[in-house]
């Protein structure tokens, strides 16, 4: 059942891919750091980077609840290289994806918001 669920996620994360050449990979992770589903084409440790954006999220939303009292939807980092996306696609599940520098970012935002419903689905 679990692997099933595994393949059906990673599906999902290839079609997101299919969709926009500069998203290079993408992943599904528990806020506690769990690495649940990855199509990654880099070779990143897969597990560093799951527990790298759960803490990140955790902190941005614990930041956003303090300084605005609204709750978090995503986060957007960017350096010379590309750029990462961190958002919540249901209580404790993160999306992460890693997209290249001439992402258009209102596309991948809009991208982000139908996968995570494919997801969600997924994981029902």
């Amino acid at each position: 059942m679990v692997s099933s669920i595994r393949k059906n996620l990673e599906k999902v994360l290839i079609d997101l891919q299919a969709r926009d050449p500069e998203i290079k990979g993408a992943a599904i992770a528990r806020t506690d750091g769990l690495l649940i589903a990855e199509n990654i084409r880099t070779d990143i440790d897969k597990d560093i980077m799951a527990a790298m954006a759960a803490s990140i999220f955790v902190i941005g939303s614990k930041s956003s609840k303090e300084l605005t009292g609204g709750s978090l939807r995503r986060i957007l980092i960017e350096n010379e290289n590309g750029k990462i996306v961190l958002s919540e696609v249901k209580k404790g599940v993160l999306l992460i994806a890693v997209v290249g520098n001439e992402a258009n970012i209102g596309l991948l935002f809009t991208e982000i918001e139908r996968v995570s419903k494919a997801i969600e689905e997924v994981m029902s």
